[in-house]
């Protein structure tokens, strides 16, 4: 329940916040998901705002930005489970040879274990290790464990077979 005079500005933003939502999403879940995250964004930084700040305006950018967070994520992610796709958004190789080379180091990486995979390609698609404990639910440590197990198993898989890749999968721990 709401019951400063801040939250309650907040709370009178909620029907042009859902109409905003709407017109970005297309869908009533996606619009509500956005609406609670800039209420609760508004609620968490009150302290933040000057006195003479539109809240309706100010609200509204960030249901916006949230909107456009959650766009560049959900292509991330859904870029992951396709090789193909993930083959696509690598750059293009000198030659023939470094193009088949790369496509075996990726099929190398999609026969460690899921998580271990999963964790290792969130990692190249950007996101922070922060994202990946959330989205899965785990700990820092957790993935930073899994992380560093599938590099070292995709370094053993990779020296198995030279190649001109090896460099780039040799780089340090973050």
């Amino acid at each position: 329940m709401v019951d400063s005079e801040f939250g309650l500005a907040v709370e009178a933003q909620r029907a042009g916040l859902k109409a905003s939502a709407m017109k970005l999403a297309r869908n009533v879940d996606t619009a509500n998901d956005l609406v609670q995250e800039a209420m609760a964004k508004a609620l968490r930084y009150e302290g933040r705002l000057a006195p003479d700040t539109n809240i309706g305006a100010w609200m509204t950018t960030v249901l916006r930005n949230e909107f456009f967070t959650q766009a560049r994520k959900s292509q991330r992610v859904a870029a992951l489970d396709d090789p193909d796709a993930i083959i696509a958004m690598m750059p293009a190789p000198d030659d023939q040879a470094a193009a088949l080379e790369a496509k075996d180091a990726l099929a190398r990486v999609f026969e460690l274990p899921a998580r271990d995979c999963s964790d290792l390609m969130m990692v190249g698609a950007g996101f922070t290790y922060d994202e990946i404990a959330e989205r899965d639910g785990s700990t820092m440590k957790a993935v930073k464990s899994r992380i560093c197990r599938g590099r070292e198993e995709l370094q053993q898989r990779l020296d198995h077979q030279p190649s001109r890749l090896l460099a780039a999968y040799r780089t340090p721990h973050p």
